[in-house]
């Protein structure tokens, strides 16, 4: 070892022992291990996926998210969403909905037909969710 990797003690103790006293050199080697002495650094990634993704350290959010998509954006999204349904019947079913909807153009109609696609959406909640306050503003303009 080198001297800059290591610490030399040297002690000088006289012992006893019944009826013998005796004087000792004792030297004591410290090895420095580099690497322990070196803290780790944490690794931290971030993954951000989504609109209006961010992360808040120590505070709380309180802004509002506005996502603009166009009404064949929207629908196109929508009927993705609906391919996930496994029985075909309710899939083909909501789809053929949801075309209608995207057919009315005027405002009362596109009430009454959101109120109607949600009555028959009812047991597909989990997949649309993400959908309805879209498909709300749009039946509310």
């Amino acid at each position: 070892m080198s001297s800059n990797q290591h610490t030399v003690i040297n002690l000088t103790e006289d012992y006893q022992n019944s009826s013998r006293c005796w004087n000792a050199d004792i030297q004591l080697i410290i090895a420095k291990n580099k690497t322990s002495l070196m803290k780790a650094q944490p690794t931290v990634i971030y993954n951000f996926h989504g609109a209006n993704a961010r992360v808040n350290n120590n505070s709380s959010d309180s802004s509002t998210n506005v996502v603009t998509l166009s009404e064949s954006q929207l629908f196109s999204d929508v009927k993705k969403a609906l391919t996930e349904i496994t029985d075909v019947e309710a899939r083909t079913f909501l789809t053929k909905e949801v075309d209608a909807l995207q057919q009315i153009s005027d405002k009362p109609s596109r009430m009454d037909a959101y109120l109607k696609f949600i009555e028959h959406a009812a047991n597909h909640m989990t997949i649309l969710t993400p959908f309805l306050a879209a498909i709300a503003q749009w039946a509310g303009q």
